[in-house]
């Protein structure tokens, strides 16, 4: 979206690269930027038959199946094929390459903006390609030329939460203000361009305003919104601050209402009008 709160125009906003898409992914690349709701399925949090048919009929927009901890192929591919048949689209968020398995709609690709440890800046992402193009064979140029780069989204993380998972993996500093937030924030927009910047709170609830001074200095990326969203007051309230607002904790501790009700409280929500 714009800061307007407009659809953004074309595929000129997601870099170059972008040419010979396959129909899924120019699909994929039109539509994630209206994206208001979105839940998080950890791989690693096999969800019951009666909570999965819950999530399948909440009204989201979208899934990202990623986690930090206990991923492998196996959980990831599982969790691709119970939610195989949603009537929403399905991204695999690649926080390891154990990830990169066949099914998903598309892959993000997360950047630890304030991350300690550079290697979640760069590092992770040069071994994890390293991985692909040994598997892949046929000469390093054959296979460099099939990364698949059209269904490759990256995204730039802001994490803000020290005690959550990845901010303890990645050493993030986290002691910010607004204005240092959203220099980090122009980084990945201006220096990286990248189409999506996200801020994440993971489980807890974040600063409203630091999430509104964010969103108001970006001027091309999409922001997202994750952490501590448990009631459909919370969601309204991000919701008006963020492009998009992830769901997470609530997949696996409220009911089926709760959820509708969470995307309900977005998707009513004016952007730009806390």
């Amino acid at each position: 979206m714009g800061r307007n709160g407009a659809v953004n125009q074309g595929a000129d906003r997601q870099g170059a690269g972008d040419g010979g898409k396959s129909a899924g992914a120019t699909h994929f690349w039109e539509g994630w930027r209206r994206w208001r709701h979105v839940i998080k399925v950890d791989p690693d949090r096999p969800l019951s038959p009666d909570r999965l048919r819950e999530v399948l009929d909440c009204g989201t927009d979208a899934a990202v199946v990623g986690g930090t901890q206990g991923l492998s192929s196996a959980k990831v591919s599982a969790t691709l094929q119970a939610l195989a048949g949603a009537p929403f689209p399905v991204v695999v968020e690649v926080s390891s390459p154990e990830c990169l398995v066949l099914g998903p709609a598309a892959f993000f690709i997360p950047v630890v903006l304030n991350a300690g440890d550079t290697r979640w800046v760069v590092g992770a992402h040069q071994e994890a390609l390293a991985k692909y193009l040994r598997l892949a064979g046929d000469g390093a140029g054959g296979a460099a030329s099939a990364i698949p780069w059209s269904v490759l989204c990256p995204e730039g993380y802001v994490v803000l939460n020290p005690q959550s998972a990845v901010g303890r993996l990645t050493k993030v500093r986290t002691a910010l203000a607004a204005r240092e937030a959203l220099a980090y924030a122009k980084a990945g927009e201006g220096l990286f361009r990248l189409p999506i910047i996200y801020l994440e709170y993971s489980g807890a609830y974040g600063d409203e305003y630091l999430v509104e001074e964010v969103r108001a200095g970006l001027e091309s990326a999409h922001l997202f919104y994750g952490g501590g969203i448990d009631t459909p007051e919370k969601a309204r309230r991000m919701a008006a601050v963020a492009d998009t607002v992830v769901v997470g904790n609530l997949v696996y501790t409220g009911s089926g209402d709760d959820l509708r009700e969470i995307v309900q409280a977005v998707r009513e929500a004016p952007l730009g009008k806390v």
